[in-house]
């Protein structure tokens, strides 16, 4: 399903596009997570990902704890992970989860288990 779903975005947006929103498989620079997660909470939302930044917060996009489950499904899913609740709860904002998510994309390259898993 991620396949075609990567697919599809891709379909919608040019190559300069893709690579400006750094939506292309594999890439795991900071830029590229950012573009990546507000991509995910824009789905999730079901918003625009344009007024979305580090510093919004999930208070400012309306989110609430079955919203932040969502998305915890949505970053799982954008980048082939298993991520603990507490990496999404808890959170006030965009850049505390994509930090987050930068630290289990690094222990997934180091072999370690998620963060928050014992």
């Amino acid at each position: 399903m991620a396949d075609s779903r990567e697919s599809a975005r891709m379909e919608n947006c040019g190559s300069d596009e893709i690579a400006r929103r750094g939506i292309l498989p594999g890439m795991s620079d900071s830029s590229s997570v950012e573009a990546r997660v507000v991509g995910a909470i824009a789905r999730s939302k079901r918003i625009d990902a344009s007024g979305i930044g580090p510093e919004t917060t999930f208070e400012d996009l309306g989110m609430d704890s079955l919203d932040a489950i969502e998305l915890l499904f949505e970053i799982e899913e954008e980048f082939d992970l298993t991520v603990e609740d507490e990496a999404v709860q808890g959170k006030e904002n965009v850049g505390q989860v994509i930090a987050a998510v930068e630290e289990a994309l690094a222990e997934k390259a180091d072999g370690e288990a998620p963060a928050g898993e014992a």
